[in-house]
């Protein structure tokens, strides 16, 4: 649900090895349907204040997504939506969490236009990942996922993966260029406007191996 820049590395080989193969043309899955005329549905990246501003839930940081955060009752309620439709089902989702005071908080995660895929992962810092507990969560169906968390004034970050972000990806490049000979340049934008690099290593007229991700 993210659109991120993609990584194209071209690294220099003699041949390929027997295992590999070139892809001469891209594979549509059958019911593939093409996207890319339809308007993407930015998600607000922004601080929601609940209980009287007791709790506060954020996106607003890089790699940050919810569509919507609400309260109902003592929970709370946060919206997962995709960008457009339809799309392949990973929905993402990523917020901060904390509190004025020590408190157990009980979330809903509802997704709008596709149906759970990933368990919660939890940080104190946004940089060290660990799978939250079993325990702390459960599926109530397709669609919809409790969360209980206690909480205070530290934040924590809840995310459907561990984050790895456009600016994690610069610092790899530019540490990469600072130790090799790699030469980096942007071969495009993504659909948000985002740069698309390309890395090469080695000589230029030796045959290369492409690795695209990040989609």
């Amino acid at each position: 649900m993210l659109g991120l820049a993609w990584l194209a590395l071209a690294a220099a080989c003699s041949a390929l090895p027997g295992n590999l193969h070139l892809i001469k043309a891209l594979h549509h899955p059958e019911g593939t349907l093409d996207s890319r005329d339809r308007r993407v549905q930015p998600q607000p990246q922004k601080v929601y204040p609940l209980f009287d501003e007791s709790l506060w839930i954020s996106t607003a940081f890089e790699g940050g997504r919810l569509a919507d955060v609400r309260r109902v009752g003592a929970d709370v309620e946060l919206h997962c939506r995709p960008e457009n439709s339809p799309i392949n089902d990973s929905p993402w989702y990523a917020f901060q969490l904390w509190s004025a005071q020590r408190r157990q908080v009980r979330l809903l995660l509802r997704y709008f236009g596709g149906t759970h895929r990933y368990a919660p992962w939890i940080s104190d810092d946004g940089s060290s990942w660990r799978r939250l507990p079993g325990s702390n969560h459960r599926l109530l169906d397709e669609r919809r996922l409790e969360i209980t968390l206690t909480t205070g004034a530290r934040r924590i970050w809840i995310a459907a993966q561990p984050l790895f972000t456009n600016q994690h990806m610069k610092r790899w490049l530019q540490g990469l260029r600072a130790r090799s000979h790699a030469r980096i340049s942007v071969v495009g934008r993504s659909h948000g406007g985002r740069p698309i690099h390309r890395l090469a290593l080695g000589a230029k007229e030796r045959p290369r191996v492409v690795i695209l991700g990040r989609t």
